[in-house]
């Protein structure tokens, strides 16, 4: 999704919903509406300190949970685990990839 797209590449994410959306990416701002987001996104253009320690929560998440690390780990999980993971519950299922955090290390990517 161009959510991880953008996580990918360090954006900070501000989303029109409700906190469920926070449940699987904390670090995005979620307003109820595209009014309530507004003085985030001025933070993000005008604070630049601000901006950065963003981005960097933003990316943080994305390498631990959304890398393609992460991914490839839950692949292997769901290979060699599939019974026991078919019998989780479907919000559990919907929130698994967040079990597997990668060590990010910069020298390999």
């Amino acid at each position: 999704s161009r959510v991880i797209q953008y996580a990918a590449s360090g954006l900070p994410i501000a989303a029109v919903g409700d906190n469920r959306m926070k449940e699987a990416f904390p670090e995005i701002f979620v307003g109820s509406s595209i009014d309530s987001l507004q003085s985030y996104i001025d933070k993000i253009a005008n604070d630049y300190d601000f901006a950065m320690s963003e981005s960097d929560k933003i990316l943080q998440r994305f390498q631990k949970n959304y890398s393609a690390l992460s991914r490839a780990m839950m692949l292997v999980d769901l290979c060699e685990n599939l019974p026991r993971l078919q019998k989780l519950s479907t919000k559990k299922r919907s929130m698994q990839f967040l079990e597997y955090n990668a060590t990010y290390n910069p020298e390999t990517y």
